[in-house]
């Protein structure tokens, strides 16, 4: 989802209408689901503003020069929320969508050199307003409800709705003292509606829970949640984690550990938790264990490190030239500022903290760039490279003699050579070409077929199938893509459905490796067609999915 403009609702939204019936009508009555909202992106308004894009495009056409215009847009933070004609959106991710607008408009000054002060300094007044409205524990219904309190998210409104009635803002009252106040004496600030909300079984669970906990919630509400988040990180981080004293001394191991998971946290999430506005930091200040140094503490670079390295991950970089993870650090339009520089990130990425998650590769004679890589591709790599035992492929070769450029000429595909056609010596030789990678196919137990559209790979394959060998051992045929499985063939996978679910997430889109899951051994020969395309994760994990195999 790309952001093209943002600005205000103008008025209050039209009211809901009815369908017109006749009076006498007694039965069931609908409504319409449209609803008029009027907004302020309008000619010489000054509440909100078009992006730049079509200046980007007139210049790129006037000045014939070509550019990464995705470099240029301003992405939707959650896919999800922004996926409807119309959709509330969360105060975080209204917020991080301000905040990714903002570093659109910042990359457009340089290449148009031209100010958006102006939309710039509207974007930071309107972060700060929304930052009013969410407040400094905006989890902690969802954290009540995951803790099995009845009407946890009805208990957080009704404390919230008390405290903006008394003091007309968030600031100044720590919802929790309400809450926990409330719990012994019910009735205390949200009179008769309290002693059903703060009922005996809410007051056993809280009471029952040890301090360390309480304060465990408590951190964890000032992050932005949903039911399901709060619910899997209440149950799942003792096994996916840590301890909860381990959470509170770095939060951020809620994002790192999390991050492939459906219902993980995202790094810009704990972010604002532990780096809100200062009014916010000052109201409601951080214990000490789990508040920062200070903006470049190594939880912080660590996390966000492999937050930018994930980010190029997911774009097919298996690792990134470390000037370059430091540009995308300083592009990066964040909550509270990042001052980092080429010095610190060093002195930081060589502590063996830094090192549990990402590792350098350092220069060498061959290769004088300094490289950035997680340590779970590094890991992958691994993992690789003992399947691709280049010594034991080319030593070791099935040694299987027959007269391939005969089975290359009599196959259907294949017509028969005409002598005085002017490509005869180029179909002579492509044939000869065929014939010695079907012999390579069949003999080594690892190739890679090469060759452009239309140049006889998919007939090869079908030849190569059709060796007695093949046949024996049984052919498993994969591709990274739907349209790719077609082409192979009615009984041909694709990667994701042969790994899932043990090495695949469906809900998350990732692969992964699984020690503890059974191995494929069905087939012994695996073709994977358009192979190029694969990333390092579903190539590790195809690996570790597979059993002893003939060929690759």
């Amino acid at each position: 989802r790309i952001i093209v403009g943002v600005a205000k609702v103008k008025n209050e939204p039209g009211s809901i209408l009815e369908y017109n019936f006749d009076r006498n009508y007694q039965g069931h009555k609908s409504h319409p689901w449209d609803r008029c909202v009027e907004h302020t992106l309008t000619t010489n308004n000054p509440d909100g503003f078009l992006l730049p894009y079509h200046e980007i495009l007139d210049y790129t056409k006037q000045n014939s020069t070509e550019i990464e215009l995705k470099e240029y847009a301003a992405f939707a933070p959650d896919y999800k929320q922004f996926s409807f004609a119309s959709e509330l959106v969360e105060h975080d991710t209204a917020i991080d969508a301000l905040l990714n607008i903002a570093e659109s408009l910042k990359k457009s000054e340089v290449l148009l050199e031209k100010s958006f002060r102006k939309e710039l300094d509207w974007i930071d007044a309107e972060i700060s307003a929304i930052w009013d409205m969410r407040g400094a524990f905006p989890g902690m219904g969802p954290v009540l409800s995951a803790l099995n309190v009845e009407d946890g998210n009805t208990i957080a409104w009704e404390i919230e709705k008390h405290i903006i009635q008394k003091d007309g803002n968030l600031l100044q009252t720590n919802p929790w003292t309400i809450f926990e106040e409330s719990i012994a004496e019910p009735e205390k600030y949200i009179k008769t509606r309290g002693a059903k909300l703060f009922n005996a079984t809410a007051q056993r669970i809280w009471k029952g829970k040890p301090g360390k906990k309480k304060e465990f919630y408590k951190q964890l509400s000032r992050c932005q949640l949903n039911n399901d988040q709060a619910n899997f990180i209440l149950t799942k981080h003792a096994e996916l984690v840590g301890s909860t004293q381990e959470i509170i001394e770095n939060l951020y191991l809620l994002y790192e550990k999390t991050r492939f998971e459906g219902y993980g946290i995202s790094f810009r999430q704990i972010d604002k938790a532990l780096l809100p506005p200062e009014k916010i930091q000052l109201a409601f200040p951080l214990t000490k264990e789990s508040a920062l140094k200070d903006r470049l503490d190594e939880r912080r670079v660590r996390a966000f490190t492999i937050s930018i390295l994930e980010e190029a991950a997911a774009e097919g970089h298996s690792l990134l030239p470390f000037d370059e993870v430091l540009e995308r650090m300083k592009a990066k339009a964040m909550d509270e500022p990042f001052p980092i520089d080429e010095d610190i990130l060093t002195t930081q990425s060589e502590e063996d903290f830094f090192v549990e998650e990402v590792t350098s590769i350092l220069p060498s004679k061959t290769n004088p760039t300094l490289f950035l890589k997680l340590q779970r591709i590094a890991e992958l790599k691994e993992i690789i490279r003992q399947r691709l035992n280049i010594g034991q492929i080319v030593t070791k070769p099935y040694n299987i003699e027959k007269d391939w450029l005969k089975l290359i000429n009599s196959h259907k595909k294949f017509p028969a050579l005409d002598p005085h056609s002017p490509d005869y010596i180029d179909e002579i030789i492509a044939r000869n070409e065929k014939a010695e990678a079907l012999n390579v196919l069949t003999n080594y137990r690892f190739s890679v077929l090469i060759g452009p559209a239309g140049s006889g790979k998919t007939s090869l394959l079908e030849i190569f199938e059709k060796q007695d060998e093949i046949v024996r051992g049984g052919v498993l045929k994969l591709a990274p893509t739907g349209k790719a499985r077609v082409k192979l063939g009615h009984d041909a996978k694709t990667i994701a459905q042969f790994l899932y679910p043990d090495r695949y997430n469906a809900m998350t889109g990732t692969y992964f490796i699984n020690e503890e899951a059974g191995k494929y051994s069905s087939a012994k020969n695996i073709i994977i067609d358009e192979a190029s395309m694969l990333t390092e994760e579903q190539l590790a994990a195809v690996f570790d999915a597979l059993g002893p195999i003939d060929r690759f």
